[in-house]
């Protein structure tokens, strides 16, 4: 089925309901808040925004815009690594990226926040599993512009990689409107975290299964 431009990712959503879209959380990265976001996302459930604080700047405008907008949506709210920007902003929880190597940490505040790790393989995983993680976000499931094609483990080799994996899984990495409906492929993810799909929609694609 070929999608107009101006079909937003709440519209598609709709139309998987065969593949229970909406029974997923949804972690999804923003930098910075627009005035569409809400119709963009008006349909998901069980949101959860990650910031993307480029700047490093605690004072970041665009981080305050988006937090006091989480707020206002009751969305759960997502720093990047920063223990101490979590706290300032009383965040729900910390994504610590994959070179992110420094364990005692995180592990202190376990109880506190949701830690959620991003991990490309088994080695990463163990470390992420020293930081106490409770969320293992692997990537990419599908092909991103930051890696090679060959990078992309699509559905049957991420079953494979996370299939001993007893934390919850989360599918990360090129994640977008035209195969988002094969995440359900895997009995394994109960996740999904996104940003280009919501930033840089396709101006037209083919969605599979519809």
């Amino acid at each position: 089925m070929l999608v107009d431009k101006d079909l937003t990712l709440e519209l598609i959503l709709s139309k998987f309901s065969m593949y229970n879209i909406n029974s997923y959380n949804h972690y999804i990265f923003i930098d910075e808040y627009s005035n569409d976001l809400d119709q963009k996302i008006n349909k998901i459930k069980k949101v959860s925004i990650i910031f993307l604080n480029k700047s490093k700047d605690i004072n970041n405008k665009e981080l305050i815009k988006v937090w006091l907008w989480t707020k206002k949506k009751k969305f759960k709210f997502l720093v990047i690594d920063d223990v101490k920007l979590a706290f300032k902003f009383k965040a729900d929880g910390i994504f610590i990226t994959a070179n992110n190597k420094k364990i005692s940490t995180y592990k202190l505040y376990k109880n506190r926040f949701n830690l959620i790790g991003c991990v490309h393989n088994q080695l990463e995983y163990y470390f992420k599993k020293k930081q106490s993680c409770s969320t293992i976000a692997l990537s990419p499931i599908f092909f991103n512009p930051k890696f090679s094609k060959e990078r992309a483990l699509k559905p049957i080799k991420f079953n494979l990689i996370s299939i001993n994996w007893s934390e919850t899984i989360c599918a990360l990495g090129g994640v977008n409107f035209s195969n988002i409906g094969k995440i359900s492929h895997s009995n394994k993810i109960k996740s999904i975290a996104y940003h280009r799909a919501i930033k840089n929609p396709p101006t037209n694609l083919i969605v599979d299964g519809l």
